[in-house]
């Protein structure tokens, strides 16, 4: 592909309305560098290539905003359905719309960071139950989340999503393959990385962009820089130490574990179902009974199950 031609591809198949704002600096962001520094797992190369798409769902469907600011949305619900078809095997179109809603800023957009938190703290509704489609006033209007779709985005939610910081083709590479993709700012617009490889003598990343059918992007390595890179760190190639202790106090029966000094109370039945799918703890025929004095000898914290995974970085 020449520069004309690459030159050429942006023209068409990017949008004019943009719709992705760069993320500002939190410090509290996992860093995907750090949580995957002690996975030792050798990568398809350049020339080989990879994938995620053609090794999960190789038909999957497009998607297409229109004239939406949804990329955010779109990248994050592209790539949701195919780590759901990674890990469960069914391919399920996911809704941009129940992440774009809440976090947009109507008529310009939305932070990439936000859309990746959204999949981790509420998850993604089904396409059929929350359809993406409509105009940029439509998708954005006041929408009631109600408890029934509560329920269901919560079975696909995102464990940890993590930023990549680095501009280095070989860690999105990376990133791509441990993870099964990245969604990451280009220009002003958002998509989901899904691919690497080697094309016309030149290392690229592509995406399946969200502007249907036939429109997918290369982006290739020395053509500018990216920004706001993201990726839902896939937990199975973490360095797991030991599973986490449950304990209760002699007579009592909340449940609750102890981590860094700090008690942790399981608060609901979810959460300890939650856990033990993940391997973090055994269910309740592993928790041990400690003495009052003990437990409540460490000052009482609170933490999410997502927090959890800090537990699991290589030290």
């Amino acid at each position: 592909m020449t520069n004309e031609e690459i030159i050429k591809q942006q023209e068409e198949f990017f949008p004019q309305n943009g719709g992705a704002l760069k993320d500002k600096e939190d410090k509290r962001d996992y860093q995907a560098e750090d949580l995957l520094i002690g996975v030792d797992v050798a990568i398809p190369s350049f020339f080989e290539g990879y994938s995620a798409i053609k090794n999960n769902w190789p038909d999957m469907p497009y998607k297409n905003q229109e004239n939406q600011f949804s990329c955010v949305g779109q990248a994050w619900s592209l790539y949701k359905q195919i780590l759901q078809a990674r890990d469960t095997g069914e391919r399920t179109e996911l809704s941009a719309k129940s992440i774009y809603n809440p976090i947009a800023k109507p008529g310009i957009g939305s932070y990439i960071r936000d859309g990746g938190m959204r999949t981790v703290n509420y998850g993604v509704n089904k396409e059929t139950s929350v359809p993406s489609w409509g105009t940029e006033a439509q998708v954005t209007a006041p929408f009631t989340f109600t408890d029934q779709l509560t329920k269901e985005a919560h079975y696909f939610k995102n464990r940890v999503v993590a930023s990549v910081s680095t501009q280095d083709f070989g860690t999105i590479a990376r990133m791509i393959f441990l993870n099964d993709g990245v969604v990451s700012g280009w220009n002003s617009h958002c998509v989901y990385f899904s691919e690497y490889g080697y094309r016309d003598s030149r290392r690229y990343l592509k995406t399946p962009n969200s502007y249907g059918t036939g429109r997918d992007l290369y982006f290739f390595e020395g053509q500018g820089d990216l920004y706001s890179i993201w990726t839902a760190v896939d937990v199975t190639n973490l360095k797991m130490t030991n599973k986490i202790q449950l304990v209760r106090a002699t007579g009592e029966t909340p449940i609750w574990f102890l981590l860094n000094g700090h008690r942790y109370w399981v608060f609901n039945p979810q959460m300890m179902a939650d856990g033990v799918v993940e391997q973090i703890w055994d269910g309740f025929a592993g928790v041990k009974e400690i003495s009052k004095e003990e437990l409540y000898s460490y000052p009482k914290g609170t933490v999410p199950l997502s927090e959890l995974w800090k537990v699991y970085i290589s030290k």
